[in-house]
């Protein structure tokens, strides 16, 4: 199986926040709040969901680690 990719959103998330320099604008900050929670909402309730029945054993623990992590 391959690495989820979900253990890159840590990583991605602080080069993102490496990136922006204040000020910002607003309509920016409400963009960007809206993507990142979406994200979070995605990962925390939808993607368990999706491969609930695929993962067993070490893969499903790496997986939630990962996906916890995300």
């Amino acid at each position: 199986m391959r690495s989820p990719s979900c253990r890159a959103v840590p990583t991605a998330l602080t080069q993102i926040q490496g990136n922006l320099h204040p000020p910002l604008a607003k309509p920016l900050i409400e963009i960007g709040k809206l993507v990142i929670g979406g994200l979070a909402d995605f990962y925390a309730t939808d993607v368990p969901k999706i491969f609930a029945d695929e993962l067993k054993g070490q893969a499903a623990t790496d997986f939630a680690a990962a996906n916890n992590a995300a």
